[in-house]
C-alpha cells in the first residue's frame, strides 16, 4: 500500500500497478481482479473497513468483492445493476 495523500491508500496489483484499489478513511473503493483478493485482504489487516464501494462491475474492479465481502463482512455499495456482479463475483 502506498499512501498518495493524508488517508488515501492505493493498493496496487499486476504490472506497472495496472490493477488499483483504493482505501479513503475507512472506505474501500473497488477490489482488484480475483487472483489479487489474498493480497489485498493482507493489505487490509488491521485496518478499519467500514464499507466497500464499487465504481463499475469489470473484473479488475470488482472481481475481488465477494472475498472483501466473505472476509471483512462489510456492506457493498453500488449501483442496483451492479448487484449481482458484487454479490457474486462474477463479472
Amino acid at each position: 500500500m502506498r499512501e498518495v495523500a493524508d488517508g488515501v491508500w492505493q493498493i496496487a496489483f499486476g504490472p506497472r500497478q495496472g490493477f488499483n484499489a483504493w482505501l479513503a478513511g475507512d472506505v474501500l473503493i473497488d477490489a482488484l481482479p480475483p487472483p489479487a483478493s489474498r493480497g489485498l485482504l493482507r493489505a487490509l489487516e488491521g485496518r478499519v473497513l467500514a464499507q466497500h464501494v464499487l465504481t463499475h462491475p469489470h473484473p479488475d474492479h470488482a472481481g475481488g468483492s465477494r472475498a472483501v465481502q466473505q472476509a471483512r463482512g462489510v456492506p457493498v455499495l453500488c449501483g442496483a445493476a451492479d448487484r449481482r456482479v458484487a454479490e457474486t463475483g462474477d463479472a
